[in-house]
């Protein structure tokens, strides 16, 4: 769950964005839909609120063990979390009925992805064969273990569209790979990723893969300038030719000039997208007078920025953007 070369991003009207008093839209462009977020604070704690940075409410009666949310259905409606040692699943209304589908969890569990049609769960782990990924059928309540060796997934997977793959990015101290296991045959392939691993840093999170683009994820950008042009954008790459590099869908931060007030991205920051990739909310520092943790979100189309929320004592951990 590392993130490698945390850096400050420079980010005009940041106060503004805090006190989710204001937000940033190009002229013409439309409002994005108003989703639900739900995150973790750092001592367990799970929180609903949208994405206007309004209805803020607990999950949970108080003094329910430390839940932490690894994967969310399409619908918003299901969780699954990991309590304790053990994988278990959820209604996000209903936490305390929960239903365990893995006790005592191998090492590295990572985030998860369920497939669009809710069936199939799938989570990276590392095993004393390697880096693997745990598949789960809830229709069947049968768990298949698939070893994709090295470099293993740096980042959740993501299931194929139509159900039938699974694909997600690794990544080495020089390289970035797509890995991808059929689940027809349960065979993985791992191939190299045409892009630049120092100019498209990925971040740790929830990508999504869609049929109109790809497959979908934040990198940040402006490695090699020294951090003048640090930006972060959300990307998509060809998982059926990954050697084609990557395209950039939309920017989600810029720099401007210095003085302005900024957010750390750090090993601690996390991202994660909306099921059709046109949102992403991110986990990252308030590097201001406000001293605050945030939890902030852009959308595709006319750059608007908009809080979600600040919190001046704990981190906020593990983003899901519902429905």
């Amino acid at each position: 769950m590392t993130l490698r070369d945390s850096r400050v991003l420079a980010i005009a009207g940041l106060l503004a964005v805090l006190s989710c008093s204001e937000s940033s839209l190009a002229p013409g462009a439309s409002a994005p839909p108003v989703r639900d977020v739900l995150f973790r604070y750092q001592d367990g704690t799970l929180y609903l609120v949208g994405t206007d940075g309004l209805h803020r409410r607990p999950l949970g009666p108080p003094g329910q063990p430390v839940l932490t949310p690894l994967a969310v259905t399409l619908d918003g409606r299901t969780v699954a979390v990991w309590v304790g040692t053990d994988l278990a699943i959820a209604t996000v209304e209903n936490l305390a009925a929960r239903q365990v589908i893995y006790p005592r969890l191998p090492a590295g569990v990572g985030p998860g992805a369920f497939s669009d049609d809710d069936r199939r769960l799938a989570f990276p782990c590392v095993l004393a064969a390697g880096p693997a990924v745990l598949l789960y059928d809830r229709s069947l309540q049968h768990w298949d273990t698939v070893v994709v060796g090295n470099p293993g997934f740096s980042m959740g997977p993501a299931f194929s569209p139509d159900g039938s793959e699974l694909a997600g990015l690794g990544e080495t101290d020089l390289s970035l790979y797509v890995i991808r296991v059929d689940l027809r045959t349960l065979q993985p392939a791992t191939q190299p990723l045409g892009a630049s691993r120092f100019l498209n840093i990925p971040y740790f999170g929830w990508p999504r893969w869609t049929a109109r683009d790809g497959l979908m994820f934040l990198v940040r950008r402006g490695y090699l300038d020294g951090g003048r042009n640090d930006s972060l954008a959300v990307v998509a790459t060809d998982p059926d030719n990954p050697q084609g590099g990557v395209t950039t869908l939309y920017s989600v931060l810029q720099s401007p000039d210095s003085g302005a007030p900024s957010l750390v991205i750090g090993p601690q920051s996390t991202f994660a997208l909306s099921r059709d990739g046109s949102q992403v909310v991110l986990t990252a520092y308030a590097d201001s007078s406000l001293g605050h943790h945030a939890l902030w979100a852009a959308a595709r189309g006319g750059r608007r920025v908009y809080a979600v929320l600040a919190d001046s004592t704990q981190r906020l951990l593990y983003p899901h953007l519902l429905n």
